[in-house]
């Protein structure tokens, strides 16, 4: 999957929790990927993977290389059980948003060994989402 190109997006995830709810995004935007709304009318299965994409690289240090490329295979894999599910009639929608829910986890993962990554609330605690 090239992530390379550069994204005009709206919104672009710049933290492992913002990418988080970027996924929940994701996973109710499958398979198709198009918005209905007045602002994100050129927004697309390959932009919204070209953010994430993005987002992944500008955490990539965070995540650690092994934790990186396991999230960016992931992401091209649940991308193509999209573009294969268009009509989400064949089951391969909900694969491709349980390899969704794998990047998350790995991302939890990360939290593990940073607790300086992990969300906190306004008093500096850390939470669990």
């Amino acid at each position: 999957m090239n992530f390379s190109r550069k994204v005009n997006s709206r919104y672009q995830p710049s933290s492992l929790d913002e990418i988080q709810d970027y996924l929940s995004t994701l996973v109710t935007a499958a398979p198709s990927f198009v918005f209905k709304d007045w602002w994100a009318t050129d927004r697309t299965i390959d932009s919204e993977f070209a953010v994430l994409g993005e987002a992944l690289q500008n955490v990539r240090e965070e995540l650690g290389e092994a934790r990186y490329a396991k999230a960016v295979d992931l992401a091209a894999r649940a991308k193509a059980l999209f573009v294969d599910d268009p009509g989400d009639d064949n089951g391969k929608t909900v694969i491709g948003c349980h390899l969704l829910w794998d990047i998350d986890d790995i991302i939890e993962e990360s939290y593990k060994e940073q607790p300086s990554a992990c969300p906190s609330n306004d008093e500096g605690q850390v939470t669990e989402d």
